[in-house]
């Protein structure tokens, strides 16, 4: 997971004309810390802005599958839709 976090704070860093994305850094504080749970509740409620940056996306989607159910490969047809191109 470290790996991903690393990633996921590269890119945070990079987008938004490297002003970064606030959802984004309260994310990685929540991981830092081991609290993937509330890590995942925010990606759950401020993925209409992360969705902004399709290069954070793929790390996200890895860390924590679709927004709306919170798991890979759901099955539900909106998220398959949505589901980011790695």
């Amino acid at each position: 997971m470290t790996d991903f976090v690393e990633e996921l704070e590269r890119l945070e860093r990079t987008v938004n004309g490297e002003v970064g994305v606030a959802c984004v850094r309260a994310i990685l504080v929540h991981l830092r810390r081991g609290q993937y749970d509330l890590a995942q509740n925010i990606r759950c409620v401020d993925g209409d802005k992360t969705r902004q940056y399709p290069e954070l996306e793929p790390v996200l989607y890895r860390l924590f599958g679709c927004r709306l159910h919170g798991v890979k490969d759901c099955g539900d047809e909106w998220c398959e839709r949505k589901k980011p191109t790695p």
